[in-house]
């Protein structure tokens, strides 16, 4: 998929919450076993204005629908 078909077809909220995801996957990567999934999460969600448990619960969510 293009990054225009996917800015295209994806509402803007659902953009904003899946950047709020990535980037809690990067820092999560960056820091390895040295950070939680909740002090990750509490951290990229006050960047968003995301509440950490929301951010948590998508993070998770999304991992199983992938098969992580």
């Amino acid at each position: 998929m293009l990054l225009q078909e996917l800015f295209e077809t994806t509402p803007a909220e659902e953009r904003f919450y899946a950047a709020a995801i990535e980037a809690l996957k990067r820092r999560l990567a960056s820091k390895g076993d040295k950070e939680s999934v909740g002090s990750a999460a509490f951290e990229i969600g006050r960047s968003f204005g995301i509440p950490a448990s929301e951010l948590v619960r998508m993070y998770r969510e999304k991992g199983e629908s992938n098969g992580n």
